[in-house]
């Protein structure tokens, strides 16, 4: 009997503490997959003119391909649970690939069919922000610094993975922003103090 109550306590323990994980990831609005990073919000608060700004403030105005959409949104449902559709950047860029007379229409990323569909404009939802990165800078715990190529980002980098919290202390992710004048050089901070 003792030991069924202890089989009971240990199993109630795991549970617990994977819900407390689970809850803990679906707070951290960034995410790296495929050589790229994104911005999520699953509330859905925003219509497709807020995400559009949303994203172009944040300078996340990368695409995101409708063959990418099953793939990706099976990345997010697994970290943030199920969200049936999001607004991305410059929706409409999706009309433009339909033919004309959709030009002006906006689409959402659909979780069920994996792919985009025409949307009310208005409609709220959440958001889902991309952009590529070049590389990254680590700075560890023990002072030092080293600099990592795109292929090695999503490895030490991932906002939902604790396998380095003892021995990385910020990870700055390095982009280029393009600019009318110029193209330089930009990062963006992923530690616990830029959320």
């Amino acid at each position: 009997m003792k030991n069924i109550v202890w089989i009971s306590i240990v199993i109630n323990l795991f549970l617990l503490t994977t819900q407390i994980i689970g809850l803990e990831n679906k707070d951290i609005p960034w995410f790296i997959y495929r050589k790229s990073i994104y911005y999520i919000d699953t509330k859905p608060n925003y219509t497709a003119k807020d995400a559009d700004s949303i994203c172009q403030d944040k300078s996340m105005i990368f695409q995101i391909y409708t063959i990418d959409i099953a793939d990706l949104m099976e990345y997010v449902d697994g970290i943030y649970g199920h969200v049936p559709s999001f607004w991305t950047y410059h929706n409409s860029y999706y009309g433009l690939r339909m033919g004309s007379g959709n030009e002006k229409s906006c689409y959402r990323i659909n979780k069920m069919n994996n792919a985009v569909i025409k949307t009310d404009c208005d409609e709220k939802m959440g958001l889902l922000c991309k952009r590529a990165y070049t590389g990254a800078t680590l700075y560890f715990v023990n002072g030092t610094r080293h600099d990592i190529d795109e292929c090695s980002v999503a490895r030490y980098c991932n906002p939902h993975s604790t396998a380095y919290d003892h021995v990385i202390k910020l990870c700055l992710v390095h982009y280029f922003k393009f600019d009318v004048d110029n193209r330089r050089n930009k990062t963006m901070c992923l530690d616990e103090d830029f959320l």
